[in-house]
């Protein structure tokens, strides 16, 4: 369950849309790819291709080690070992073994070495998601029952030098990191959900906290309301900002001004529970872009920052992790982020490098596999039709003729197989490319 969680996990966070649309939207095309391919740049970060490139070549020289160990085991010589560059520029490893050897080995362990490759891919990924899950517990901490742990900031945002990493961010607005936060039922997690979606009714009844208000000020025909015109919303605030009822929409008229520190900075108010004649809920005018970001300082005690940002904007920003690290001083954040990612990727290509190998491919072990197949199954055919000793002169067109025909209708099975999975291969990659190309331009 670790390797699929982790496959998840990277996929998910690379998965994002790259313009704003409704939440339903994002789920219904991006998560419902089957086979999602990781291309650097367009799908994962493209400074994830160093350890793109690092992990591909690990997992490679993992592969051919395989082979390697195998063979020696069998008695086959090793010829040459070496790392070559491959197109487009990726280094590969490579073994070489004796084909001498090889053809005067059984059928069997020749299948047993040309195996040997993805059984270790399978280990190295097994072994690597095992001792994710040991240190995950010795290097990382929980924090997803009451936060979210900043992992990282862009240097360029507005964001940068008020957000720090290992930050541990409590509430957004209203909405508070709690266990007791509504779960949605596509599964999509709450800050994602938060930062990604508008609010609706159905919202606003499982979490209707906001900020309370005086009524009378906020009906007061007195009151200054040109923070709220169209021209000035989303403008650098000053001094005011607009306010609206928490239940209404942004289309409403129902508007108002106030210092956005003098109520977003207070403890938020059931709705509920609200004396409706007195007071009333508000939340800010969506177009305001001011969200109240509550944190934990050095001492652990409740904090809160108001950022004059686009909820959209500080999630494209701003990356959170539910696990926080336990040492952030004797592992500095780069290494961690840098050795997560190898990682994940190492688990994710182990896995896939051993897959794609063992289909029946042109140059792959798959269709190697399949060919020592068909010879088991035909030595075995050609030796029960064999003509007896006394018999061998008389018969011995015959027998000629039939291997030659066991050995036409093994190359015909191959390449019937051949054609027919790099069909699939080609359709399933091809689409998945497609429909990534259009997710992430709709």
């Amino acid at each position: 369950m670790s390797i699929l969680k982790t496959l998840y996990n990277l996929y998910k966070a690379s998965l994002h849309p790259l313009r704003v649309r409704s939440l339903e939207d994002y789920t219904a095309l991006g998560d419902s790819l089957i086979i999602k391919p990781v291309l650097p740049g367009w799908t994962t970060p493209l400074s994830d291709l160093p350890a793109f490139i690092l992990s591909f070549l690990a997992v490679q020289t993992f592969h051919e080690a395989g082979h390697a160990v195998a063979a020696v085991c069998e008695n086959v010589d090793i010829v040459s070992t070496g790392v070559a560059l491959g197109f487009p520029f990726i280094p590969g490893a490579f073994v070489a073994l004796s084909q001498q050897h090889l053809s005067n080995i059984s059928l069997r362990s020749h299948a047993r070495i040309i195996c040997a490759g993805a059984f270790h891919n399978f280990l190295l990924a097994l072994l690597l998601s095992v001792v994710a899950y040991v240190f995950n517990g010795q290097l990382y901490e929980y924090v997803g029952d009451y936060g979210r742990a900043v992992t990282s900031v862009s240097k360029g945002s507005e964001l940068y030098g008020y957000i720090h990493p290992n930050t541990i961010i409590t509430s957004i607005d209203a909405l508070t990191f709690s266990v007791e936060a509504p779960k949605n039922e596509a599964d999509i997690d709450i800050w994602d959900r938060y930062l990604l979606s508008p609010i609706d009714q159905k919202e606003i009844a499982s979490r209707p906290y906001a900020w309370a208000v005086d009524k009378e000020a906020f009906d007061s025909p007195a009151s200054n309301k040109s923070c709220c015109l169209a021209g000035n919303l989303g403008e650098p605030i000053n001094t005011a900002a607009c306010f609206i009822p928490y239940q209404t929409s942004s289309l409403t008229s129902e508007q108002a001004c106030f210092e956005p520190s003098e109520v977003m900075l207070q403890d938020t108010t059931d709705c509920r529970d609200l004396d409706e004649e007195k007071s009333i809920c508000v939340r800010p005018h969506p177009w305001s872009h001011i969200v109240r970001v509550g944190y934990l300082g050095a001492q652990n005690e409740e904090e809160s920052i108001l950022l004059q940002s686009s909820k959209r904007y500080m999630w494209e920003n701003l990356k959170v992790s539910q696990y926080t690290q336990k040492h952030p001083l004797l592992f500095p954040d780069w290494f961690v982020n840098f050795f997560s990612t190898i990682t994940q990727y190492i688990i994710v290509l182990s896995v896939t490098f051993g897959l794609v190998n063992m289909l029946p491919i042109p140059l792959l072990d798959g269709s190697e596999l399949v060919q020592v197949g068909l010879q088991t199954s035909n030595l075995r055919l050609f030796h029960r039709r064999l003509p007896r000793d006394d018999l061998i002169e008389l018969e011995v067109g015959r027998t000629s003729s039939q291997a030659y025909k066991h050995d036409s209708i093994e190359k015909h099975t191959t390449r019937l197989l051949n054609a027919f999975t790099l069909s699939l291969l080609v359709f399933a990659l091809g689409g998945s490319v497609l429909l990534q190309f259009i997710d992430s331009t709709v």
